[in-house]
């Protein structure tokens, strides 16, 4: 990924797009700035498709929807929904008993709290504020609005299955069990997603193989990152 520095007195010095505009040099646009850039004028679809993918400081990212999600800034639906796909890093969501959803968890919490702890800070600038559904395990949907977030069951599948009941719309790219699978550090790895499950200790995940399952909050498991650029 190209960035835009200055070598003052052999010392290596990164400029903003702004300080280089004033400097008279056209600044290096990269892949995610370009992205962001046409997804805002509402052309993602004219540039990209469904299942294209880019990769970031060496973690691989796929396009999983385009004008799926609404920019909670603006009410428009011109965004492109990324999600991780390779180098996934592992956590629990709660430590105890999650009654009232994702949205009270100890993973959102790092995820609103810390982003730059979850996906690289050449990312973080592009990345916007989209409102999202989740359920809790008595069936309440409730919205959210997030950067990052981890995605639901009925987002993966079209339907409930062991959540109680829908909470967001199927994206495109998840049309079959091989559209869904992630990697960790070992190959294909479970992973988690927001809505929960059976009881206020568990949540839906994401098999090995593609499969719906749930497992206990206190487990830990794969974090495949949804966000939109």
């Amino acid at each position: 990924m190209f960035e835009n520095y200055l070598c003052i007195n052999g010392k290596k010095t990164k400029l903003t797009d702004e300080q280089m505009r004033q400097l008279g040099i056209t600044p290096v646009e990269s892949e995610v700035a370009k992205m962001s850039r046409i997804s805002k004028v509402g052309e993602a679809a004219d540039y990209y498709n469904v299942r294209d993918t880019i990769t970031i400081d060496g973690i691989k990212f796929e396009i999983v929807g385009i004008g799926h999600d609404i920019d909670a800034s603006t009410g428009r639906r011109n965004t492109i929904t990324l999600r991780q796909v390779d180098h996934l890093k592992k956590s629990t969501i709660n430590s105890t008993y999650c009654p009232n959803g994702f949205a009270t968890s100890e993973l959102d919490k790092s995820l609103v709290e810390s982003p730059q702890n979850w996906i690289p800070d050449s990312i973080l600038p592009y990345v916007r504020t989209v409102l999202k559904e989740y359920v809790t395990y008595d069936g309440s949907v409730k919205v959210m609005y997030r950067k990052l977030w981890v995605f639901s069951e009925s987002e993966m599948f079209g339907s409930a299955i062991y959540a109680p009941a829908e909470d967001g719309k199927r994206y495109e790219a998840f049309a079959t069990r091989k559209d869904r699978i992630v990697c960790g550090e070992n190959g294909s790895a479970c992973f988690w997603l927001r809505s929960a499950a059976v009881d206020s200790g568990t949540f839906c995940m994401i098999d090995a193989f593609g499969g719906a399952d749930y497992n206990s909050a206190k487990h830990s498991d794969g974090v495949a990152l949804g966000f939109c650029i």
